[in-house]
């Protein structure tokens, strides 16, 4: 059986359940969204304003990497 959970791992609950986790033996994995992917609405829905800006600026040439754009907010 698969279970995709949704977690802040960084958090005192977060390291709690993978601690838990890891105490009873279950195999689990961690993957953190990039900044691409929440560009992009991968994870979570992208609004159309948001993906208006990014693509205005790779049209422009202005960006060069998503990380650029979110550091400049």
């Amino acid at each position: 059986m698969e279970i995709k959970i949704e977690l802040d791992e960084t958090t005192e609950n977060g390291k709690k359940l993978l601690q838990a986790l890891e105490e009873l033996g279950v195999k689990y994995s961690t993957t953190a969204l990039s900044a691409k992917d929440v560009a992009l609405g991968i994870g979570r829905k992208a609004t159309d304003k948001e993906l208006e800006e990014y693509l205005n600026h790779c049209m422009n040439s202005e960006l060069s990497d998503i990380d650029d754009l979110i550091n400049e907010n």
